[in-house]
């Protein structure tokens, strides 16, 4: 099997196939350029006032909208040029994905800034090309959110290269194709696009809707605005059906105990348990006396009279607010084995509006569902309608808003001020000491 170090051989075949894969890049640049050439010389000759207030250059088919300025070319020039781009997109592409497996495993770092310029200059002949889609087909054209690497600089960069493949835009296509087949409802409320199956030859074998087979494979050119919606629906997709995990490792994080060597548990406020006696002491109570100290409950504590005011826990037991109070450092009820705290409040008070907001996007997002599987069940297309070009903006700030949100809760949970349970400070004068005491522990016979 080979190494990184043996790629970077320049003797090694795997190394040469590299340089000839750059050199193919080089070419391609190259073949596009003059072909913008021919479109410039073309425009020029149709309408020199268009070509003169456009101050059209090769490389501003990807900067601007050119639909007007296009509309002098005549009809066949227009579509001889835009088959001339596609191919060489579509040829780019497959390339440069082919160097992007090899950029992700670390090969060849020297050559790594040239070959980022090589991916963005597939990104802008790809523009082009779809500026040429929009003037055959006389459609409005609208801009492309710049989708990317770069937009996801300090959010969500490993989510977003869980979704770059497309994998997870065809597995959802596949949960669809199950559910129509067995009528089942489309849209459940809980476990939305659960179980998501991504094994690739189960896709590949089992998919209805063969284009995202190719896609798979690579063997199909779609649209630029059309590669941003896989890779926006396949980003909220994963982020929604490994929501559940994200909520797990965060209770983990919040959960590690003293003895293990972590941080001690979050000890509930009291401010979390609202004064309820009223409701304790209503017609039809059970529970009209404190299950820990059996004093009555009443309007305030008083040991002459056995009474204290009663505070009622999430899962709906009334307990007194005294005992209550010298119980929380257990975390669970004093009545059933139910937690104290939902995990809301469970979280740092940093971690909570931002948890909140996650919640709420995810309602957002499936609020989109329909029309996003509208167009996933269509397959892709040469151009879209403004409908579309509104839809990739609610997506794309869905998807930033989302890393943003996760990001801050995860950074408050892990850098939230240790709660100490009672009796618990002299033990805990440091987490260094405690991580010595604990690997001591171990050691000993």
């Amino acid at each position: 099997m080979s190494t990184p170090q043996d790629l970077r051989d320049p003797r090694n075949s795997e190394g040469e196939a590299y340089r000839d894969d750059v050199n193919q890049l080089k070419l391609l640049k190259r073949s596009a350029l003059h072909v913008l050439e021919v479109a410039c010389q073309s425009i020029k000759a149709s309408s020199p006032d268009a070509w003169i207030q456009a101050r059209l250059q090769p490389n501003s088919f990807w900067k601007f909208d050119l639909n007007g300025v296009l509309n002098v070319l005549d009809d066949a020039i227009a579509r001889d040029i835009y088959a001339q781009l596609r191919r060489l997109s579509y040829v780019h592409k497959r390339i440069t994905q082919i160097l992007i497996n090899a950029d992700e495993q670390g090969f060849f770092p020297r050559g790594r800034a040239r070959f980022r310029r090589a991916v963005e200059f597939g990104r802008s002949l790809a523009l082009a090309t779809r500026t040429f889609a929009y003037r055959l087909a006389r459609k409005p054209y609208f801009f492309l959110t710049r989708l990317g690497m770069a937009s996801f600089a300090n959010f969500d960069v490993e989510g977003y290269m869980a979704t770059s493949e497309y994998v997870v835009p065809a597995a959802r296509v596949f949960w669809l194709e199950k559910r129509m087949r067995s009528g089942m409802e489309l849209y459940p409320a809980e476990r939305r696009y659960e179980p998501l199956n991504m094994t690739r030859h189960v896709l590949v074998h089992n998919l209805e809707h063969k284009v995202y087979v190719d896609m798979l494979a690579g063997f199909c050119y779609m649209s630029p605005e059309y590669l941003d919606f896989l890779s926006l629906t396949g980003y909220l997709t994963l982020s929604r059906v490994r929501f559940g995990l994200f909520v797990e490792d965060l209770r983990f994080a919040l959960a590690l105990q003293p003895e293990r060597g972590g941080r001690p548990g979050r000890v509930p406020s009291m401010d979390v348990f609202p004064v309820c006696t009223e409701d304790a002491l209503a017609p039809g109570s059970e529970n009209r006396s404190c299950p820990m100290c059996a004093f009555d409950f009443g309007p305030v504590y008083s040991q002459d009279n056995a009474t204290e005011p009663a505070v009622k826990t999430p899962c709906g037991h009334f307990i007194g607010r005294h005992c209550l109070e010298s119980w929380l450092s257990h975390g669970t009820c004093p009545v059933c084995p139910q937690p104290l705290l939902s995990f809301e409040d469970q979280l740092p008070v940093a971690a909570r509006e931002p948890y909140l907001e996650l919640l709420n996007l995810n309602e957002c997002t499936n609020a989109l569902d329909e029309e996003v599987d509208k167009y996933l069940l269509e397959g892709p297309k040469e151009v879209y309608d403004d409908e579309f070009g509104q839809l990739l903006q609610s997506m794309d700030e869905l998807r930033h808003w989302f890393a943003e949100a996760k990001v801050a809760v995860i950074h408050a949970v892990l850098s939230a001020d240790v709660v100490y349970p009672p009796g618990l400070e002299e033990d805990w004068s440091s987490g260094e000491e405690s991580f010595e005491e604990f690997d001591a522990q171990e050691d000993s016979p």
